[in-house]
């Protein structure tokens, strides 16, 4: 699992690379996918990531030194996907959530879930930059606080939705 690159494709590889290109904010491709998690998981939005000719790759030295985060993040994203259904029980849905990662294909759902979470993520994380007709990497900057600042005034509930913003901000 954290042996290969994490591959996002067509629109959501192009949203990335704009938001590498346009704004001080970003410096790495992981940086935006985490957001774009974080978002995701947050807001309950997940695409497929369908394949193309233009992708961004997150290479494997820089998942494994971040492997905390996505671990925690996958880990969130398998939860929350498998809340209410019955056909799991919870002490098997938190094993599987918690269980040993190295296990032969013990990981692949909650990577999958995790990465949805992030394509979908990524598509609100730029839709929410360029709004209001944004052109300059200062309105790009405005538009990335007034988001953070719109999610701050969000009610937060519990423990979870805690440490999925502050991944966000930071």
């Amino acid at each position: 699992m954290l042996t290969s690159n994490i591959n996002i494709y067509g629109k959501a590889g192009n949203e990335i690379q704009f938001l590498l290109d346009e704004m001080d904010i970003f410096e790495r491709v992981i940086d935006i996918f985490l957001v774009g998690v974080s978002l995701g998981i947050l807001y309950d939005l997940s695409e497929k990531n369908n394949t193309s000719e233009t992708k961004k790759s997150i290479f494997p030295n820089v998942i494994s030194k971040e492997s905390g985060r996505i671990k925690l993040l996958s880990t969130l994203s398998y939860l929350i996907a498998n809340d209410g259904k019955k056909e799991i029980e919870n002490n098997e849905i938190l094993k599987e959530a918690f269980g040993d990662w190295y296990i032969d294909g013990d990981y692949k759902e909650k990577y999958n879930n995790m990465i949805e979470n992030g394509i979908g993520g990524i598509h609100y994380l730029y839709n929410k930059i360029i709004m209001d007709n944004a052109t300059s990497k200062e309105e790009y900057l405005q538009n990335y606080f007034k988001l953070i600042n719109e999610i701050g005034e969000d009610e937060i509930d519990n423990l979870d939705e805690r440490a999925i913003l502050k991944g966000i901000r930071g």
